[in-house]
């Protein structure tokens, strides 16, 4: 995750308070950097065929579904709609 968290900083991916989708998201290694990338106040949403099994903070959401077959609104109903 560290390697990540420099990718970020070199790049200056994303700020605090804005909202994010990681498509493929387990192992969940990018979703755990997104959270903390947009912070307390933004949302991120994560999509698997797989079910995350572990712990996420609250701004993180997942869901088990293929994205190609979910309608655009259930990404809106994930970020609980922060978009």
């Amino acid at each position: 995750m560290e390697q990540l968290l420099e990718v970020r900083e070199r790049r200056r991916l994303r700020k605090g308070g804005t909202w994010g989708l990681d498509v493929g998201c387990v192992p969940v290694a990018w979703l755990q950097v997104a959270s903390k990338m947009v912070g307390s106040k933004g949302r991120i949403a994560g999509v698997d065929l797989q079910e995350v099994r572990i712990a996420l903070p609250d701004n993180c959401r997942t869901v088990v579904g293929d994205v190609f077959a979910m309608p655009p609104q259930a990404f809106l109903d994930l970020l609980g709609g922060a978009v």
